[in-house]
């Protein structure tokens, strides 16, 4: 590692050492409990995966179930950070441009931030290595084909991103290419419902005599019938990867967002669109400021590409991601028969990070304002509160259209019940959220239509918070299985909003007792730009 790339990886690490202290030690303890768990599961699985390989008996697994299992890991390695809609740890590559250091360097920097992105994989890999490594009856050879196979989907998953990074970057394309690459994560499932899963796998599959994937090339070398010509189809794939990422890596370093922005065609005259129209209605049913302040958040919103893209997820990748489970056999389940209820808390999900958990995010430094102006700082957490709400009661509506459209299981009944589990939920979402949006406040990029990795402190938070949230819904679904009726669950709904009307109340004056106390430590999260690395 030269002295530029140490300086680099230095400056980053003292970034992170000297922003988490700082934070709610808490959390901060938790999303380690969380990590711990999961990153020691893997390393559990790993351990018995050598044990497995190292058995001179489970020799013929290599032909029979690591072809499927390396294919399995190149899905999760290109397509698990693209479902997380996420571009995961990144070089900022207009602030290294001013230091002294070779792009090559910089690209091997790139390599190694994205085989952090899916580190998973990595240890999974490493144990079925040691296992082949430890198997009497199997080539010794066998781990460099699989570090060959590793590298291959590095340089893959690197190339992707730079890509991606310049799609994002173009105004009218963001949203475009965030959906298609998203919709991606649906494809698997789709082919399954539609009864092609086992066409499509023998295509993925290959023989062992002529392989032609990179991962079938991987298995055989690493069984006891290896050949030359398996050599060559993964060493093509991995210098087909490197090329690639190479190439898309360069383009990212000429790459100009702005030159490329301002070639496209000049601003239109304003017109009243949907943006206007959406925006209208505060003004018709609020007062100021709390109608000003709702209108702001509105106009602000359809106008930020990471907002327009989860939202637009929710009523398209929620709609096909949920299919498979409401056709067919399957319709008569529980999430079959439910299938918009459901639908649309996933929706509300993936608002979470734009609307709820962080809703000073977007505001960065300029929330001070909130400080400033003469109108109380309840109404400001009111009026994002009540945008929330309106984008979730518009989710529902369009994934309502959309059932209607794929003909899903749909009536009156179910129709409301979407809307009332939505909104119940909604309500304890907000309650807590406005509690992490004071004690946890982050900036946001709103240009940025995928976020680059989110920290942890937040994924430990969701993962606690949503099932706390969603209890009232569970409570309403038993109370209709316990006695056997729709009212019973629109009634345990209903007691389930009337306390969370509570809730709400005493968790909005703590949030402003919070604001009021982490005021200057919120300001300063808010205010942080991004270092060399975004993570």
């Amino acid at each position: 590692m030269t002295g530029q790339v140490r300086a680099i990886v230095w400056a980053q690490w003292r970034s992170l050492v000297n922003y988490f202290p700082h934070s709610n030690l808490a959390v901060s303890a938790v999303s380690a409990g969380l990590s711990a768990v999961w990153y020691g599961g893997c390393v559990v699985f790993a351990v018995l995966l050598a044990q497995v390989f190292s058995e001179p008996a489970n020799a013929g697994l290599t032909e029979s179930v690591l072809p499927p299992g390396l294919l399995l890991g190149f899905l999760f390695w290109q397509i698990v950070p693209v479902l997380l809609a996420t571009t995961g740890g990144s070089l900022s590559m207009r602030k290294l441009l001013v230091y002294p250091v070779e792009p090559s360097r910089l690209f091997g920097l790139e390599l190694a931030l994205r085989a952090a992105t899916t580190s998973e994989m990595t240890i999974v890999l490493t144990g079925v290595s040691v296992g082949l490594a430890l198997n009497p009856r199997l080539p010794k050879w066998g781990p460099l084909a699989l570090a060959g196979f590793a590298a291959f989907n590095i340089c893959l998953s690197a190339g992707t991103r730079d890509f991606m990074v310049r799609m994002f970057e173009r105004k009218r394309l963001r949203e475009i290419a965030g959906l298609l690459i998203v919709m991606v994560g649906a494809i698997p499932q789709l082919i399954i419902a539609m009864g092609y899963g086992e066409k499509v796998a023998g295509l993925f599959r290959g023989g062992p005599g002529a392989p032609v994937w990179p991962w079938s090339a991987a298995a055989l070398l690493c069984g006891e019938r290896p050949s030359l010509a398996a050599a060559a189809v993964l060493a093509a794939w991995t210098a087909a990867g490197y090329a690639f990422g190479r190439f898309q890596h360069a383009r990212t370093l000429r790459f100009d967002a702005e030159e490329a922005n301002a070639s496209e065609s000049p601003v239109a005259a304003p017109r009243r669109g949907i943006a206007e129209r959406l925006s209208a209605w505060p003004n018709r049913i609020l007062r100021d400021p709390l109608a000003a302040l709702v209108e702001k958040e509105i106009r602000f919103l359809v106008r930020a590409p990471r907002f327009r893209l989860v939202f637009i997820m929710g009523f398209t990748f929620g709609l096909v991601i949920w299919l498979p489970m409401a056709a067919g056999h399957a319709r008569g389940g529980v999430v079959g028969s439910n299938f918009l209820t459901f639908t649309s808390l996933y929706s509300l999900l993936l608002l979470g990070d734009v609307c709820f958990w962080n809703v000073f995010g977007f505001d960065r430094l300029a929330a001070q304002l909130y400080w400033a102006m003469p109108a109380p700082f309840s109404t400001v957490l009111i009026g994002k509160n009540l945008t929330a709400l309106f984008f979730v009661l518009l989710e529902v509506t369009l994934i309502a259209i959309g059932c209607a459209v794929i003909r899903a299981p749909l009536d009156a009944v179910r129709i409301a019940e979407a809307y009332a589990a939505t909104v119940t939920t909604a309500l304890y979402v907000m309650a807590l959220g406005n509690l992490t949006s004071t004690t946890n406040a982050r900036p946001l990029n709103a240009s940025r239509a995928m976020r680059s990795g989110a920290p942890g402190k937040l994924q430990a938070l969701m993962l606690l918070l949503y099932p706390v949230a969603s209890i009232p819904v569970l409570l309403a679904f038993g109370a209709r299985y316990a006695f056997s009726g729709e009212w019973a669950f629109f009634a345990a709904l209903a007691a389930s909003g009337a306390i969370g009307a509570v809730v709400y109340r005493v968790s909005l004056e703590s949030a402003l007792e919070a604001a009021e106390k982490n005021k200057e430590k919120l300001l300063a999260a808010l205010g942080q730009g991004e270092g060399v690395m975004q993570a």
